[in-house]
């Protein structure tokens, strides 16, 4: 370094130069590169060039690191001199958003398991039920949940099924909701039997705890405390599905451990449930209807079910072997597990086999305000319904039927 007059200073380091106090130094610069301060007050670092999307990510005590940031349940686009982040389920409706189940409580938490805060939501876009046409997203901060067991929040209210009915060991599909307070400031989320649901239902069909209801199948019921005329007819979106059993004897609910087949995103469309015996207005044993006579019952009998995420639910009965024939001039019904609000609204066929001869039975889906859901059958050329006197010895039959039973809601 030589000095000029005027006190000029003519310095020949390369870079962008610091002084020490008693020397001048310099850095070098990378074209495009980043730079932070250095060890030392005259010194500089060069992180380098950031490619497509990297940021200068924080490290305490220590320089920045140049990377794309990560996320849980979401996903980050890059480009040239673009990033953007895509929360996971973001094309359903609602991202950061999952359900966890342990010892008897029932949680709606984060997609990680975490828990909802401030800083790590969920959200749901739901239809603006102010403004129809339009959209709003509403966040959640904090988890909800509810308890199973006979001393748990959901206890005595029944879905639509009939108290005390003993279903066994046979899981009941649930379906999870969030649903939009009328002001557009907080979701509750909500659980019921009805896979199709677009709207919340009337608030005396929302249960909560401590404010049971037993309207019918439709029924739902909240996670949060809420002033339910607040959720009432208000917009909502499907979440998942998982499932419970229902012990008769307390009217109670018990979740069932989640697997695969549950959770957010998923649904039930290929997954098959049991129907059993002597529930739903049923004679004991049988699936057949109390119903003044004598119901007949089958030795060898089952009854199967799916229930799509369009609300379709379709039914395989196939029994075989009669032990009790069926007594009375009184029309024969098999009860099914959910009410059907049309009259006569199916597609499928039934398959009559009485001592080797076939005959195809015509049926149909009787509806009823009682919670006693029921298929009646009727053979062509006879005027009628089908009475339990048909099903006798040596019958056997066999039914595939699809109904909606959640139409119009």
């Amino acid at each position: 370094m030589a000095t000029t007059p005027g006190n000029a200073i003519n310095e020949t380091t390369t870079g962008i130069c610091g002084f020490t106090g008693t020397a001048f130094t310099g850095t070098a610069v990378t074209q495009h590169g980043q730079l932070v301060g250095g060890a030392t007050s005259s010194t500089l670092t060069n992180l380098g060039v950031a490619s497509n999307g990297q940021l200068p990510i924080g490290s305490s005590g220590a320089d920045p690191t140049l990377a794309v940031p990560t996320s849980t349940g979401g996903a980050f686009t890059t480009g040239a001199g673009s990033l953007l982040y895509i929360p996971s389920n973001y094309t359903d409706g609602y991202s950061n958003i999952g359900i966890t189940y342990s010892a008897g409580t029932f949680t709606v938490n984060s997609a990680s398991g975490s828990a909802f805060s401030a800083t790590n939501p969920g959200y749901v876009v739901f239809n603006n039920g102010t403004t129809p046409g339009q959209l709003v997203t509403i966040s959640v901060t904090a988890n909800q949940t509810f308890t199973d067991g006979s001393g748990g929040s959901t206890a005595t209210q029944r879905f639509g099924l009939i108290a005390s009915d003993v279903w066994g060991a046979n899981d009941i599909p649930f379906f999870l909701y969030a649903v939009q307070k009328s002001d557009q400031t907080a979701i509750a989320f909500m659980i019921s039997r009805n896979p199709a649901a677009k709207v919340a239902p009337a608030a005396a069909s929302i249960g909560q705890s401590g404010s049971i209801v037993n309207v019918g199948q439709n029924d739902f019921f909240s996670l949060a405390a809420i002033t339910t005329s607040q959720y009432a007819a208000q917009p909502c979106v499907f979440l998942g599905c998982f499932r419970m059993r229902f012990v008769g004897a307390t009217n109670s609910w018990t979740v069932q451990t989640l697997s695969t087949a549950d959770g957010i995103g998923r649904n039930y469309d290929n997954t098959t449930f049991n129907f059993p015996v002597a529930v739903q207005g049923a004679a004991a044993g049988t699936f057949f209807l109390a119903n003044g006579g004598t119901a007949p019952i089958y030795t060898n009998q089952a009854c199967s079910y799916n229930v799509m995420r369009n609300g379709t639910v379709t039914l395989y009965y196939n029994c075989n072997t009669n032990s009790t024939a069926g007594v009375g001039a009184v029309t024969a019904k098999l009860t099914t597990p959910y009410i059907q609000p049309s009259t006569f609204l199916y597609n499928g066929g039934a398959e009559f086999i009485a001592t080797g001869s076939n005959t195809i039975f015509s049926f149909g889906l009787e509806s009823d305000s009682t919670p006693q859901p029921r298929i009646m059958f009727w053979q062509s050329g006879i005027v009628g319904f089908t009475a339990n006197t048909t099903f006798a010895a040596n019958t056997q039959f066999k039914i595939t039927a699809s109904y909606e039973p959640f139409l119009g809601t």
